[in-house]
C-alpha cells in the first residue's frame, strides 16, 4: 500500500511538470501576491497510515515571499509531516486504548472530545500547535495538551516545543478588533490566553494543562 500510494504520487507529480511546462502561468498565494519564478523538484515527507512518502511537487517562487505549491492544497496536505489520518488514528487509540485501563486513564476521567491540532497563538506571529486538546469535562483537570511522537523530532525542535508551551503559559493575547476578541477569547487585561480560552482551567489551576 505504501509503494503504491508512492506511486501515485510519482504519477501527479510527472502530470503536474508536464501541466506547467506547457503552461507556465503565475502563480498567485495567499497574501494575493504573483510568484513568477518556476521550479522543480521541491520535496517533502508524509507520514501516512502505510508509511513515510515522499511528495514532489512544483514551487512557484518569489523574492521575499514563500513559496506556493499548488499541489499541497490539490493533495489536502497537512502543514505538518504526519497526514490527518495518522494525526487522528493516534488520538482515536490513544483515547479508546488507555483512558478506561490504565492509571493514567482513571486519573484523567472520561474524555468527552478532543480537538486535533489546534492554534494557540504566542505573539509575533509565533503559534504552538498541540497533537491534540482534551476536554475532560467531568474530571478535576478539564482540558490536557497532549504531545504524540514516535521519537523522531529532533532534540533543537523539541526544545522548541517546550519552550513554546512555556511561553504559552503567560503570554496575554491582545486583539486589536471587536471581531478577533470574540474570536481569541481574550479577557482582562493582564490574563494569559489560556485563561479565557480554557475559563474552567483558568479559575482552577496556576498553570496551562499539558
Amino acid at each position: 500500500m505504501r509503494q503504491l500510494f508512492q506511486d501515485h504520487l510519482d504519477l501527479r507529480a510527472l502530470r503536474e511538470e508536464d501541466a506547467v511546462r506547457a503552461r507556465p502561468a503565475p502563480r498567485l498565494g495567499s497574501d494575493q501576491l504573483s510568484r513568477s519564478r518556476l521550479e522543480f523538484g521541491h520535496q517533502r515527507e508524509l507520514s501516512t497510515l502505510f508509511g513515510t512518502v515522499t511528495v514532489r511537487r512544483c514551487a512557484w517562487r518569489a523574492p521575499g515571499q514563500s513559496n506556493v505549491h499548488p499541489a499541497d492544497a490539490a493533495l489536502s496536505l497537512p502543514r505538518r509531516q504526519h497526514s490527518h489520518g495518522l494525526a487522528r488514528l493516534a488520538v482515536i487509540e490513544s483515547v479508546r486504548g488507555s483512558f478506561d485501563a490504565t492509571e493514567f486513564g482513571t486519573a484523567l476521567g472520561e474524555v468527552g472530545d478532543w480537538e486535533v491540532e489546534v492554534a494557540h497563538p504566542l505573539g509575533a506571529g509565533g503559534v504552538l500547535v498541540p497533537d491534540a486538546v482534551l476536554h475532560l469535562p467531568f474530571s478535576n483537570l478539564s482540558h490536557v495538551f497532549v504531545e504524540l511522537d514516535r521519537a523522531t523530532m529532533s532534540l533543537g525542535k523539541l526544545i522548541n516545543k517546550v519552550a513554546a508551551y512555556d511561553r504559552y503559559r503567560y503570554y496575554a493575547h491582545r486583539p486589536t478588533t471587536p471581531r478577533a476578541v470574540r474570536s481569541a477569547g481574550a479577557g482582562p487585561a493582564g490574563l494569559p490566553h489560556w485563561f479565557t480560552r480554557y475559563p474552567r482551567a483558568g479559575a482552577e489551576m496556576s498553570s496551562h494543562p499539558c
